[in-house]
């Protein structure tokens, strides 16, 4: 199966990375986070380390020449547009889409996937949007899809509706998908009843993840890091693990800042297929109806724009074995 090189900006934990991994197969390159947060520090970076252990090239707006890469992903900082801050949106010293794009056409991308909060539409009076599409469209990224989704939209017990985007320099064509996997139930030992009248949304992302929740509460009555790190539906342990021991405030407001890797590859999925980019299943499929209808292999070929008949004759068999 292809893989597809990928290179993360303001990557946070990764959970951007990670829904997008769940779409197409994806060997991440290089990721892009700072320490400038007072509260969080290192954090992100001790995270990124060890569930990805790539070379984080820092500073973004300081990056030249970046690793060749064929998708950039961008959860660009949502405090410049967040109605919970300042607004001050393309004001904001924190306003670094120019620089996404820039990267992105750098690193030779073909592909861009942005996200940030719901805000983004009506920041600066709609200003703020408007950038976003003339500097993806100044980098060359003249292709582009965008919807808000909530994370309770795939099941999970809260909203949190945020802004995706799925930007592109081909035809939309071309990217090889994931086949469906199998859906994973969950654990026998589920603690459902325990929720009252949230018993049903604890217990649907419970089958979702294949787990059952954590505990809401530590001791003394603390909300618990672990069982928000459930909720945004993460690995057990990739924020809370204690080879990372960050503490529990830490812990949260990193799981805050982050997203939701099921909603992630739910948006970006969607977002694919109306930018018209068909599955590789979807695609093999039609070849080989047209083969079926006595279309040879280069004739095929030239229908879908390859070089030669081994092309497509390799996708049907790859796709179909």
């Amino acid at each position: 199966m292809q893989k597809y090189k990928v290179g993360a900006l303001c990557a946070g934990y990764g959970g951007l990375e990670l829904g997008l991994s769940q779409v197409v197969n994806t060997e991440l390159l290089w990721v892009s986070d700072i320490d400038t947060d007072k509260v969080l520090k290192d954090a992100p970076n001790r995270i990124l380390q060890a569930r990805f252990a790539r070379p984080n090239l820092g500073d973004l707006t300081k990056i030249t020449q970046p690793p060749k890469v064929d998708i950039v992903t961008a959860g660009f900082p949502c405090q410049p547009v967040s109605v919970a801050g300042n607004r001050k949106g393309v004001n904001d010293e924190r306003w670094l889409i120019n620089d996404v794009c820039r990267i992105a056409k750098e690193a030779e991308a073909k592909w861009l996937i942005l996200e940030n909060v719901q805000g983004i539409f009506s920041a600066n009076k709609g200003l703020a949007l408007g950038i976003v599409c003339s500097a993806m469209d100044h980098f060359g990224f003249t292709r582009w899809e965008w919807n808000t989704y909530r994370a309770s939209d795939i099941g999970a017990p809260h909203r949190r509706e945020r802004w995706f985007c799925v930007a592109t320099n081909t035809n939309g064509t071309g990217l090889q998908r994931r086949r469906p996997q199998r859906k994973l139930q969950a654990n026998s030992g589920t603690s459902s009843f325990a929720w009252g009248r949230y018993a049903r949304a604890i217990q649907r992302w419970e089958e979702t993840l294949g787990r059952p929740a954590p505990d809401a509460a530590l001791e003394y009555g603390y909300l618990s890091h672990h069982f928000i790190e459930w909720m945004m539906g993460l690995p057990e342990g990739h924020v809370c693990g204690e080879d990372i021991g960050l503490s529990r405030s830490v812990a949260l407001k990193c799981l805050g800042n982050g997203v939701v890797p099921q909603q992630a590859k739910f948006a970006i999925e969607i977002l694919f297929d109306r930018l018209g980019s068909k599955s590789m299943d979807t695609k093999a499929a039609e070849m080989q109806k047209l083969r079926s209808r006595g279309m040879d292999w280069k004739e095929i070929a030239e229908t879908y724009g390859y070089k030669d008949p081994s092309g497509p004759r390799k996708l049907v068999q790859s796709r179909t074995a």
